[in-house]
């Protein structure tokens, strides 16, 4: 957070774009499985934690993910692909507090299938690799 000034400029910066309209009609049951798949990670993570400071770390995590895949799907809707969602991909990881950061370091297993999850997004970059 210290550094997204410095982090988002560039090819990294956001631009608002007036062709985003939502989510097509196409591509809705697609985003919709992985929030259901998220939301059940989320649940089950608010049972296994109950409220703990690590719960709500992961918690956050999930929510900011769930805005994520929604706007990467919103991108892939109005044509863009690749590194056009390098600022909603790579920015999910880039604004993970430090105690998510310090959970992968130290390969917490729920922090890595929260991990696990944001990968997916990497798939829709695959013509910029």
């Amino acid at each position: 957070m210290s550094s997204r000034d410095k982090i988002f400029t560039g090819i990294l910066e956001v631009q608002p774009d007036r062709a985003i309209q939502g989510v097509s009609h196409l591509l809705q049951d697609e985003l919709g499985e992985h929030q259901s798949h998220i939301q059940q990670l989320q649940r089950f993570i608010e049972t296994q934690t109950g409220g703990s400071s690590t719960g709500q770390v992961y918690i956050g995590a999930l929510e900011k993910l769930l805005q994520m895949f929604e706007e990467a799907y919103q991108c892939r809707s109005a044509g863009k692909d690749g590194v056009q969602l390098m600022p909603f991909v790579v920015g999910w990881i880039y604004t993970r507090p430090e105690e998510f950061i310090s959970l992968l370091e130290a390969k917490d297993p729920v922090s890595l299938v929260v991990l696990a999850y944001w990968s997916i997004l990497l798939k829709f970059m695959g013509s910029s690799w």
